[in-house]
């Protein structure tokens, strides 16, 4: 990068810029919640992202939808007949090989999830 001025002096530096992947595929086990809906275990979640937005599967039956935004903010929506849409809000990790946040719904109370990187 060079830089100058409206008098001719100039200067030059190198920057190094790290650019994210907007293609991903993220993957994990949610945690059973007591009394709400995961009842019978983990649930597994599958998510492929492309550019800023997330689809994907809950268990192989239900559905995935949602976005990462341009900061790493982290938003999708599950759901499945038989129980209650729930959200998923979180980050992307500073590694960018993890998504970590909460969710929350009619049968969920911020429920700690993470998902990894495939």
């Amino acid at each position: 990068m060079t830089v100058s001025s409206s008098e001719g002096s100039w200067a030059t530096a190198t920057v190094t810029i790290r650019v994210k992947s907007l293609t991903a595929r993220w993957s994990g086990e949610v945690d059973t919640v007591p009394g709400g809906v995961f009842r019978g275990g983990q649930g597994r979640v599958s998510i492929t992202q492309d550019g800023l937005d997330l689809t994907g599967t809950y268990q192989d039956q239900g559905s995935v939808k949602g976005t990462i935004s341009p900061t790493g903010t982290v938003t999708f929506t599950v759901t499945n007949a038989g129980f209650a849409p729930f959200t998923f809000t979180g980050t992307a990790g500073p590694d960018v090989e993890t998504l970590v946040g909460a969710a929350s719904g009619p049968d969920v109370s911020n429920e700690r999830w993470s998902l990894r990187r495939n």
